[in-house]
């Protein structure tokens, strides 16, 4: 069936398969007002969501807490460091364990009208702290994480892939 939670699901669902992540869910707008609801959380981040406490058809405002970037401007936010921010989601998400987010706008005809929030693998953002890894999240993933060997030794000295995407 081509609904949208099906679609969401789907794509959710590649994204854990095919490009890991740590957490991936779905907001909608709600109409006509400044607010997202959750509509889809990927089925290998429910336990984070749990953790999160990120509940079913939870809403969230969207204002001056760094959200509107995003779903009112359209922008695509990369917060390399949540552990900094005050707001809702990214406080949750730091309580779960994750330090790093990017928040993308699903747009239709120029609208946006949903957010997809993505945690890359926590072993990036590791090594881009202890190492400063210069070539981006891309490329990581493109050409040193499924190397299947230590890497980036002697600090941290991490075998890539990490055992919680296999």
């Amino acid at each position: 069936r081509q609904n949208l939670p099906n679609i969401f699901q789907v794509v959710l669902r590649n994204l854990e398969d095919n490009l890991p992540i740590d957490f991936g869910c779905v907001y909608l707008r709600d109409a006509g007002q400044d607010t997202i609801s959750l509509a889809s959380v990927g089925p290998r981040s429910q336990q984070l969501a749990t953790r999160a406490a990120i509940e079913p058809h939870e809403r969230l405002a969207v204002d001056a807490n760094g959200l509107a970037r995003c779903v009112l401007e359209g922008t695509l936010v990369y917060e390399p460091d949540i552990t900094a921010l005050s707001f809702s989601l990214p406080s949750r998400l730091t309580r779960a364990g994750l330090r790093t987010a990017v928040f993308a706008p699903l747009i239709v005809e120029s609208q946006v009208f949903g957010m997809l929030v993505v945690v890359p693998p926590q072993a990036y953002i590791q090594i881009s702290e202890a190492l400063g890894y210069p070539d981006g999240f891309v490329d990581f993933y493109l050409r040193r994480y499924f190397a299947f060997a230590p890497q980036f030794c002697p600090k941290p000295c991490i075998i890539l892939p990490t055992w919680n995407h296999l």
